[in-house]
């Protein structure tokens, strides 16, 4: 429950950013929050996916033989 409330905030922050683009450095720093923000989500993912991998590696349902 945790990460949905982390993620509402930031949603909320990216919304209240948004609404400041009238100024560059506004603009820069709404940038710079997506950006770290879209970092954080690919790398969660990716995560995840590797642990998916190996638990079916463990358990003998996937092979990368050639």
């Amino acid at each position: 429950m945790l990460l949905v409330t982390k993620n509402q905030g930031v949603e909320k922050a990216l919304a209240r950013g948004h609404s400041m683009s009238h100024y560059q450095e506004s603009r820069d720093q709404y940038m710079r929050l997506v950006t770290q923000f879209q970092k954080i989500k690919i790398k969660k993912k990716s995560h995840q996916l590797k642990t998916i991998i190996k638990k079916r590696k463990e358990r003998g349902r996937i092979s990368f033989g050639l």
